[in-house]
């Protein structure tokens, strides 16, 4: 059946490559864009707000052309310098700067020079850059979701200190406005016996905002260690309930409370004040209720509560 329609077949590829030559060979209109990058400006002055990226064209050229043109012409890219535009431009809060396209046609035919029938016309009468002057503005970077991980026997002495305290962003007054904190990025810190210093990510909410840049993106963070001693002491469970009239008998009436205190110090130091505290709540319906330790110092250690839940009589 095959050798009954392979000549058939064979006109028709025949033809269609024929078709295909004449098609390519006809000059047409093509759409393009060539990239553009601007010079001369000054970064640490200026921030870009927007700018038009592409220039777009229009070409006559015939098929084959076209693609040639199309592998080709993706590593160009238009140097536009705004120098002297900037040099002789008004210092307002933003600047619109702006060169005829035209200016370019020279470039822009020179690289379609090597295509055969070919004219480019531009889509667009002027290149353009909106500048804005950029201010400043100081922010304490703050230590946030930063949890650190001590070897038994060793703790946290006194505060953790970043540097540098002062980190800049600059760009546009209402950018710099909606930012209103610097802060870590959640991290871990295995903290060695010694202390040590510790490189930060900030979390970069400057990205957010494409005007905006940042004197630097991490901190160092100091972390003071010294060695921790094990202390144990009884201490009264207060009930706590959502109904002030009810009277209740707890068992047990304390629990042993085990921590790491710094060296040092005596255990008495601001632990006098240490709690265990129950809550209740009627609706609830629990018979035991779990132990919370409050009121210790920053720098002491819970290492552990026994029991860590009691049971309660209520009594009527």
């Amino acid at each position: 059946m095959f050798r009954q329609y392979r000549l058939f077949f064979v006109i028709l590829v025949f033809v269609s490559l024929v078709w295909l030559v004449m098609d390519m060979s006809t000059v047409r209109s093509y759409r393009t864009t060539v990239r553009v990058v601007y010079t001369g400006i000054d970064t640490a002055r200026y921030s870009v707000v927007s700018e038009d990226r592409e220039l777009p064209l229009t070409v006559e050229s015939d098929g084959f052309s076209a693609l040639l043109h199309h592998w080709s012409w993706g590593r160009n890219a238009l140097s536009v310098d705004m120098s002297g535009k900037l040099k002789n431009a008004r210092h307002v809060a933003e600047i619109r700067l702006s060169v005829p396209s035209g200016d370019y046609r020279e470039w822009i035919q020179s690289h379609f020079s090597h295509l055969k029938n070919c004219s480019v016309s531009f889509d667009m009468d002027s290149l353009s850059v909106t500048l804005c002057e950029r201010k400043c503005r100081a922010y304490a970077p703050q230590l946030r979701n930063v949890s650190f991980v001590f070897s038994d026997g060793y703790g946290l002495s006194g505060t953790p200190n970043l540097y540098p305290d002062t980190i800049y962003l600059y760009g546009s007054e209402k950018s710099l406005s909606d930012v209103n904190e610097l802060y870590t990025n959640a991290s871990s810190v295995d903290v060695s016996d010694s202390g040590g210093v510790y490189q930060l990510d900030l979390v970069p909410v400057w990205n957010e905002y494409p005007d905006l840049r940042v004197s630097r993106s991490t901190v160092k963070l100091t972390v003071p260690v010294e060695a921790y001693v094990e202390e144990r002491r009884l201490v009264n469970v207060r009930f706590l309930s959502n109904d002030t009239t009810i009277r209740v008998r707890l068992y047990p009436d304390q629990v042993a409370v085990t921590v790491w205190v710094p060296q040092g110090h005596s255990f008495e130091d601001g632990l006098s004040d240490m709690k265990a505290v129950v809550r209740h709540d009627q609706s609830s319906g629990q018979t035991e209720l779990p132990i919370s330790i409050t009121d210790f110092p920053s720098d002491v250690r819970i290492k552990s509560v026994v029991p860590d839940r009691i049971q309660y009589v209520i009594i009527k």
